[in-house]
């Protein structure tokens, strides 16, 4: 990375790892959406609850990792992670 690169990040306090999280937080949130939309062409119970637990399951999991990047946030988001997941 050069200078200026360097300089510009510290400058507007964006780096790679934040907005790699920020991505993964939006894909977090509106996983629940896709899948709500895909709930409406399913038939099966079985493969309803089957499509909301990876739902659960994977938003939990995207949250945590986003939790992990963000420092002062880790430990209640890894909470809500770990009940989400209890709760199954």
């Amino acid at each position: 990375m050069s200078e200026v690169d360097a300089s510009n990040n510290e400058a507007t306090g964006h780096s790679a790892s934040r907005q790699s999280t920020l991505g993964l937080i939006s894909v977090a949130l509106v996983l629940p959406v896709f899948s709500g939309v895909l709930l409406f062409f399913v038939t099966s119970i079985p493969l309803a609850r089957g499509i909301s637990a990876v739902t659960v399951v994977a938003t939990a999991v995207l949250v945590a990792i986003d939790a992990k990047f963000r420092s002062h946030v880790i430990r209640n988001l890894i909470l809500v992670s770990t009940l989400m997941l209890r709760s199954l």
